[in-house]
């Protein structure tokens, strides 16, 4: 199990780290965002953005507890220092593969996977099931005929209900320590590529910046899960610079051959075009990039 560290019972949940969008602001330090639900374009510092209150704080066993400090300590201080440590390697004509350099991929990758999970999409996709299953409970136990009133069991099924209850279940499940090993395990066991933006056409982010790609169906989301053969993984890490993880048997095996953990650069804009569009569908509510006229490309 994954261990908190402490309960920082911060009300103010980032879930995207701010290190990481300060990597997207422009030069006087704020991001352009565009919000699709009330379809405007704003600038805003980034410690505004990809916020939700009391995300984080749940319970467990009538204990409050809270997953600030570990996200904050997993993710958010590390995240701006490898994307860093990452560009640094690029800059240094001798290495050719920046991926394998100081094992900073397997690094990425815990990064990767904790981002793709702790997003109010992820935390809430069982909701329903939940639920679901909660009345399902609650039934049996009345057909039972145990020894509880039917008051005691409404006033159960009513707490445990409760949003707080549901994350704290929730997050202790996503976090669980041996389930989060076997998705970096996955992720590690991909090709592996450094996109490098050549264009004039930079690469934007969001409020859900991991994106999983369906190359068949061409679909974005969860359901295309991180195991499956036909799912492209990428994330921006800078307005020049994209993680693309790829299923080893694409182009029967040759990018992988030719290309893992290299980098490489793009001068076509339609391909930084098409991680932008990809990147737009896959947020929940907002875009953000340094510049208005790029956002203003996206706006759908």
């Amino acid at each position: 199990m994954v261990k908190i560290e402490n309960n920082n019972k911060t009300t103010r949940n980032h879930y995207v780290p701010r290190g990481y969008l300060k990597f997207f602001e422009n030069n006087s330090g704020h991001l352009i965002f565009y919000d699709k639900n009330i379809k405007c374009i704003e600038e805003c510092n980034s410690s505004n953005v990809a916020i939700k209150k009391n995300l984080y704080n749940a319970k467990e066993y009538n204990k409050e507890v809270s997953w600030e400090d570990f996200y904050t300590n997993a993710v958010d201080k590390e995240f701006p220092k490898l994307i860093r440590e990452l560009i640094s390697y690029v800059k240094n004509p001798l290495i050719q593969k920046p991926l394998n350099m100081n094992n900073i991929k397997a690094r990425l990758s815990v990064n990767v996977v904790l981002q793709l999970l702790r997003t109010p999409e992820r935390i809430y996709s069982q909701r329903e099931k939940y639920n679901e299953r909660l009345d399902q409970i609650f039934r049996e136990l009345e057909e039972k005929n145990i020894n509880i009133n039917r008051k005691e069991i409404q006033e159960a099924l009513e707490k445990y209900k409760k949003d707080e209850y549901y994350k704290g279940i929730m997050l202790r499940l996503i976090n669980d320590k041996p389930r989060l090993k076997k998705y970096i395990a996955i992720l590690l066991n991909k090709t592996w590529l450094l996109y490098y933006n050549n264009t004039n056409i930079e690469f934007i982010t969001s409020d859900n910046p991991v994106i999983l790609y369906n190359f068949i169906d061409k679909t974005v989301g969860l359901c295309n899960g991180i195991a499956r053969s036909d799912t492209f993984i990428m994330m921006p890490l800078t307005p020049k610079f994209l993680l693309f993880i790829a299923p080893n048997y694409y182009m029967m095996g040759f990018l992988k051959k030719l290309y893992d953990n290299t980098l490489i650069k793009v001068d076509e804009i339609s391909v930084v075009e098409n991680c932008n569009y990809r990147q737009v569908e896959n947020s929940m509510r907002q875009i953000y990039g340094n510049d208005y006229d790029l956002i203003k490309r996206y706006i759908i």
